[in-house]
């Protein structure tokens, strides 16, 4: 998640299109496979002077988190609270090799692509896990723009298009460890560290 694929501006689009021909002959009804039927877009600044994704470097060892964890991202539980104020991730101080990657990410080593994608990848499951595991965040409500909720579906519909939050749902109550590979496959982990 970070260098070219995250500096800058995240955007989420979203779009229903019209996958085959309708028959139709109306003039306000597509028709045409390939028509764009719905779109919304979402935009969350992770890097310059406005609004970032929050990111704190912290000791983990005296703040009390696991010593030798990389990083972690701590996500409220409200989805209508503001996404910026409602989620951080926290880079442990004590891990010198992550945070030299983080520091070169417009222009990464070898050796930092894989930390790039295990983090992008480990970013995107927490989100997942966190919108999978909310009662309170529902498909069927309308969150505004900055939310913490469009944010959360905004993620679940990039990465899972043909999968509704119900349905990630179940598969993470039943299989964990299907859901934690699918959610791999999404973003591709190691895909792209050439």
């Amino acid at each position: 998640m970070y260098g070219r694929e995250s500096g800058g501006v995240l955007v989420l689009d979203t779009q229903l299109v019209l996958t085959s021909r309708v028959n139709t002959t109306s003039l306000w009804t597509a028709g045409r496979a390939g028509s764009i039927l719905w779109r919304d877009e979402a935009q969350v600044r992770l890097q310059g002077d406005d609004s970032q994704f929050p990111m704190s470097v912290v000791d983990f060892k005296h703040a009390g988190y696991p010593e030798d964890a990389p990083w972690l991202l701590s996500i409220g539980p409200d989805p209508r609270a503001a996404a910026m104020g409602a989620m951080v991730l926290l880079v442990n101080s004590g891990t010198p090799s992550v945070l030299e990657a983080m520091r070169r990410a417009d222009q990464p080593t070898p050796a930092d692509r894989p930390v790039h994608s295990a983090l992008r990848a480990d970013v995107v499951r927490l989100l997942v896990e966190h919108a999978v595991r909310n009662p309170e965040l529902r498909e069927d409500w309308r969150y505004e723009p900055d939310t913490l909720g469009h944010l959360l579906l905004g993620i679940v519909h990039t990465y899972f298009p043909d999968t509704s939050l119900e349905g990630l749902r179940k598969v993470y109550e039943n299989d964990p460890s299907l859901f934690s590979a699918r959610v791999q496959s999404a973003v591709r982990l190691f895909a792209k560290e050439s």
